[in-house]
């Protein structure tokens, strides 16, 4: 079944941020699964699988930018929640 999408649809994505988060994670990341690994090369990258609508998901990568974390893929997905 194709899904209808539009700027309100709640949509799963991944996203994979370079480092890791220094700090405890913002109250509102609560509801995301947010894992920790390493790459082929032995980098830390951050995965972050959540739900998210399209103003959720922009605040989210604003939120990446300021804490100077670089993005390395924004992905919907389906099948891989929770």
């Amino acid at each position: 079944m194709s899904q209808h999408y539009s700027f309100d649809s709640l949509i799963d994505y991944r996203i994979e941020i370079a480092g890791h988060f220094d700090m405890e994670l913002p109250e509102w990341l609560d509801e995301e699964t947010v894992t920790i690994a390493p790459d082929s090369s032995n980098v830390n990258i951050t995965i972050l699988i959540g739900t998210f609508d399209q103003a959720r998901l922009i605040g989210l990568l604003r939120c990446l930018v300021y804490l100077g974390l670089p993005l390395i893929s924004v992905n919907s997905v389906e099948g891989e929640m929770k």
